[in-house]
């Protein structure tokens, strides 16, 4: 495998063996010792990353969380102490599919699916792409092209 290049690596597929190697450290910035977040950024699958911090929930409890975000912006993410690195998957085929079986907080959802202003126009500008596809094929059988 090449070393990543801007923290990617290429040459990763589903059947590549799954290891911790893999995985680099981020830099939060924000100057804490107690969330510790690691990421694997592919130029084929996309990203997994992990981050066991520190919650503010029930007066501050420690929970680990996976994340998957696909090539197409689709994320899913794994909480409630859920480690990735330590479920024994073979390959990243069965990490990631693993992380979406195990999603209970995101399961698929894009990026823009929280601002539905920008998921409208995407949709409106999918539903202009299919009448005119629908349109072309209407004229396919009517023989005008």
């Amino acid at each position: 495998m090449s070393k990543p290049t801007l923290n990617e690596w290429n040459g990763i597929k589903e059947n590549t063996p799954f290891e911790s190697k893999y995985f680099l450290d981020v830099d939060t910035g924000l100057n804490t010792t107690q969330d510790i977040q690691q990421a694997c950024h592919t130029s084929a699958l996309g990203s997994i990353t992990v981050l066991d911090r520190l919650t503010g929930y029930e007066g501050y409890v420690r929970d680990v969380e996976t994340g998957f975000r696909d090539l197409h912006g689709e994320f899913w993410l794994a909480s409630c102490n859920f480690n990735i690195l330590e479920k024994g998957c073979k390959t990243f085929g069965e990490a990631i599919e693993l992380i979406k079986k195990n999603a209970n907080n995101c399961v698929g959802i894009e990026h823009d699916e929280k601002f539905p202003i920008q998921r409208v126009k995407k949709l409106e500008a999918r539903i202009k792409e299919l009448e005119e596809e629908n349109q072309h094929l209407k004229n396919m059988m009517k023989g005008d092209l």
